[in-house]
């Protein structure tokens, strides 16, 4: 980790902290869904997104993914809309960041946490995570 500019690490670290009773930009109104943002250096930030997901069948599964993949990429554009909202509220003297996703970073998987035959219902972790880049 090699830190540039010091005081923007300093401050995007307490606008995306999570942790020690500080909000971060996780949404709590949604129970089966968390985002999670970690401060790499004051350019690169690691996001993981993980979704409870119900499914018939593994057939259905496969076709609900594009479905899942398009939600997790909705609920971090507005996770970082939150983020740029709070860092424009808490420093607006500094020079505001931008974010960008950057595709080739782009991982997701499915995790099956109940499968038997015998129930009707499947349940999973949808998993998705990605590097922003901070500029």
């Amino acid at each position: 980790m090699l830190v540039k500019d010091y005081k923007k690490f300093l401050n995007l670290s307490k606008v995306i902290n999570s942790s020690f009773g500080s909000e971060g930009p996780e949404n709590n109104r949604f129970h089966t869904q968390s985002i999670k943002f970690d401060l790499l250096d004051d350019g690169m930030i690691k996001c993981r997104y993980l979704m409870v997901v119900n499914f018939s069948s593994d057939s259905m599964m496969r076709e609900m993914r594009e479905r899942y993949e398009n939600e997790a990429r909705a609920m971090i554009t507005s996770a970082i809309k939150t983020v740029k909202e709070k860092y424009k509220e808490q420093f607006p003297d500094d020079d505001q960041p931008k974010f960008d996703l950057i595709e080739s970073s782009v991982g997701h998987d499915v995790e099956f946490l109940t499968y038997s035959m015998y129930a009707g219902t499947r349940k999973a972790y949808y998993r998705f995570g990605c590097l922003i880049q901070v500029e």
